[in-house]
């Protein structure tokens, strides 16, 4: 498996988004694509932030940026908030 399905919710819009992101990715740049996926799916209701973190929605903690996605500890189901 290549890829995982996550639940994202961008807090600034209110949404949530179901997203597929590959496993392979860096989270920096998995975030970058999550962010980019959502303005499109919002109708660019969503604006784009290079600041932006994604943290695990069960937990609270953030993401580290470093990890690659499959080392992150996200998994199918995981549920984030982007913030």
């Amino acid at each position: 498996m290549d890829k995982i399905l996550v639940t994202v919710y961008a807090a600034t819009i209110d949404e949530s988004f179901d997203i597929f992101i590959p496993i392979n990715l860096n989270v920096k740049v998995a975030t970058d694509l999550i962010q980019k996926v959502i303005n499109g799916l919002s109708d660019e209701n969503y604006i784009i932030n290079q600041n932006a973190l994604l943290y695990d929605a069960i937990s609270g903690y953030v993401i580290n940026l470093n990890n690659i996605v499959k080392d992150s500890g996200m998994v199918n189901g995981s549920k984030l908030l982007l913030i």
